[in-house]
């Protein structure tokens, strides 16, 4: 310390006294242990590889390992760093994303913005993302790309968010036990292993989230389970993505603003007199193959699927339904120099059934209606980069996007037949 003190001022004596810095004084001013160097952040939500600062769009990108994450149960709490961006949560599962604006008019959850963990969607055929029910040990980084991103990942007019497994960071296996308790007996706890060598590198792990909750009606608990796997070969590289989420959560729902202000802990009437709650098992998959077709071309193929079984126990009834959904995505990345070109495809269908049951107190009563719907959409896309110069980046893109659905009412005691087949134009 004495040693870096006299260094300091020895270089402010040479700048006054001299008018100009010294060279010496520099020289040992680079010898100072406390200097830091940052790497430079290259960003993934883009498809050309570039720098953090010279993306064109607006985007922010947090690194989960460089933070102090604290008692957070669930990833979206993370997201309010960002600026512009609100995460709103009435319970742990139940948050509204609102990016710039766009989003704030849905209350119970996060729609007009795109999400996808790797490169599977999070984003359901009827445009609602759910990032809620992620644990922050299942992922590396969080990217958010603001504002209109069409000619990048389809309709998602608020932005899209990014999550990316971990990776690990050091060579051979490595492996970390963690776990937090606070009130209200809120606990979370996780096991971590990671290998890495020159042609693998593994991250698998599980971790359990609960709470007793502040309110009435209010207990939570959820396990994750997830596993990333690359292979590096001399020109392909092929990733393996799984995430398993089995969640339960009761819902104490909304209260006027008197009790908010007397009595905020207790739950609303109707939900707690049935105990409504809802469970359900998620589990997502993809396969990622990356090809380097030449020195120029690069081909990037994402196979993906998922399934979800939730129920919904409510005042007015009970909601049972299931999703399956197959998909993929195909691009090709050419680069001639000062332009880079990508073009891509991406095409989702989903399998979507649910009934509506009459609840007795919170039991399970006869059949009210049954339906069964078919989402399919396909968004093909381009954009161009163009570095006329070493200080000008230009990028522009299109997208064309189609959207379909078949609905069919199979029973129908409380509601209208609305069986057909609808269709948008392309967009």
């Amino acid at each position: 310390m004495v040693k870096q003190l006299a260094i300091f001022f020895a270089l402010l004596s040479n700048v006054f006294a001299a008018g100009q810095t010294h060279p010496a004084g520099l020289e040992a001013w680079k010898d100072l242990e406390d200097t830091i160097v940052l790497d430079d952040v290259t960003i993934s939500i883009l498809p050309f590889s570039e720098s953090f600062q010279e993306a064109t769009g607006g985007v922010f990108q947090i690194d989960l390992e460089e933070i102090d994450k604290g008692l957070l149960l669930t990833s979206s709490e993370l997201l309010n760093l960002a600026p512009g961006i609100h995460m709103a949560s009435g319970a742990y599962n139940t948050s509204r994303l609102v990016i710039r604006g766009i989003g704030s008019r849905t209350p119970y959850n996060t729609n007009r913005i795109r999400a996808y963990l790797d490169d599977i969607p999070l984003t359901s055929g009827d445009g609602i993302s759910t990032l809620e029910d992620m644990d922050l040990l299942g992922i590396g980084h969080m990217e958010i790309l603001k504002g209109p991103s069409s000619a990048l990942y389809g309709s998602g007019l608020g932005g899209v968010v990014r999550l990316s497994s971990p990776y690990p960071r050091v060579d051979g296996f490595s492996a970390s036990l963690s776990g937090e308790i606070g009130s209200f007996n809120t606990g979370r706890y996780g096991l971590k292993a990671a290998f890495k060598n020159d042609r693998v590198a593994t991250t698998v792990g599980i971790a359990r989230s609960q709470s007793d909750g502040y309110r009435e009606n209010s207990n939570y608990s959820r396990t994750n389970a997830f596993l990333n796997t690359m292979y590096f070969g001399n020109r392909n590289t092929i990733a393996l993505t799984l995430s398993l989420v089995d969640l339960f959560a009761r819902i104490p729902s909304s209260i006027n603003e008197t009790d908010f202000n007397t009595q905020p802990e207790i739950a609303a009437n109707n939900w707690l007199n049935v105990r409504g709650f809802e469970e359900y098992t998620k589990i997502l998959m993809g396969l990622n193959l990356e090809s380097n077709l030449s020195s120029n071309l690069t081909n990037h193929l994402v196979v993906f699927s998922s399934f979800s079984d939730p129920y919904e126990s409510r005042p007015f009834n009970i909601l049972d339904d299931r999703s399956t959904s197959l998909g993929f995505r195909e691009a090709l990345e050419y680069n001639m120099g000062s332009i880079s070109l990508s073009a891509e495809l991406e095409y989702f269908h989903e399998w979507y059934k649910w009934q509506i049951y009459e609840t007795d107190h919170g039991l399970q009563s006869k059949l009210l209606s049954e339906h069964d719907e078919v989402r399919k959409y396909a968004n093909i896309f381009a954009l161009v980069q163009w570095r006329p110069t070493d200080r000008i980046l230009i990028d522009g893109g299109f997208n064309l996007n189609r959207l379909k659905y078949n609905l069919q009412t199979k029973t129908q005691i409380d509601s209208t037949d609305q069986s057909g087949s609808y269709s948008y134009p392309i967009v």
